[in-house]
């Protein structure tokens, strides 16, 4: 967890990260409410055990309304997989007559991924000296800085993260002309509003899930 307090001390406020030990979640709700920080899980959480389901799910219901900060947990999680899953809930909604084909887009995909609720990530940080990857955040990392470092991710330390921000700093003002060129094709203030109804679909979706799953019996 040192390296989210790095991030925090540096003052960022969302961070993505592949799944380690569930140990590291094991805090007390005391803990968790002096914290503040939100913390989402991303993936088909379906696959987990039962156990583990309720103790995700309640994590994330309790955590959800703290603003100190947000940390996204995948796990288990692929790319393509949840945008597999992002497409069928598109489709359960045009069976229902919540949206229309010509209302479909980037920006209603980017909607009903897990990172719906989150920020663009603008720093991806791959170790290990591996030049690839992994299925992780494609949709989401279509114009993120990717830093490569050889630093296994154990051994990664606070400086570390100073270069990979640093790497990210040079690049920022390209960075920053892709985005804008996405957020001009993005949907008017009027066409969101006729998206909502649907739009509160998905999230109910998510809320009827996590709920189930944080009050079944393991």
């Amino acid at each position: 967890m040192q390296i989210l307090e790095w991030c925090h001390e540096l003052g960022i406020r969302e961070v993505t990260v592949y799944a380690f030990s569930i140990e590291n979640f094991k805090r007390s709700a005391e803990e968790l409410e002096e914290k503040r920080i939100s913390f989402r899980f991303f993936g088909n959480i379906a696959m987990l055990t039962p156990k583990l389901r309720s103790y995700i799910a309640q994590i994330q219901l309790l955590t959800n309304d703290y603003e100190e900060g947000v940390v996204n947990v995948c796990m288990p999680y692929t790319s393509r997989d949840e945008i597999t899953r992002a497409f069928e809930v598109i489709r359960e909604g045009r069976e229902k007559s919540l949206v229309e084909e010509n209302q479909i887009s980037e920006w209603l995909v980017s909607r009903c991924l897990d990172s719906r609720r989150g920020t663009e990530p603008d720093l991806l940080i791959r170790t290990s000296g591996e030049k690839r990857l992994s299925d992780f955040l494609l949709w989401q990392c279509c114009s993120s800085h990717i830093y490569f470092d050889e630093v296994l991710w154990p051994d990664f330390n606070f400086w570390h993260l100073c270069k990979a921000i640093l790497s990210y700093q040079y690049h920022r003002s390209s960075i920053q002309k892709m985005r804008k060129q996405q957020y001009a094709s993005e949907p008017s203030e009027e066409e969101r509003c006729a998206l909502q109804p649907f739009l509160d679909y998905v999230d109910g979706l998510q809320n009827s899930v996590l709920l189930e799953y944080a009050t079944s019996e393991c």
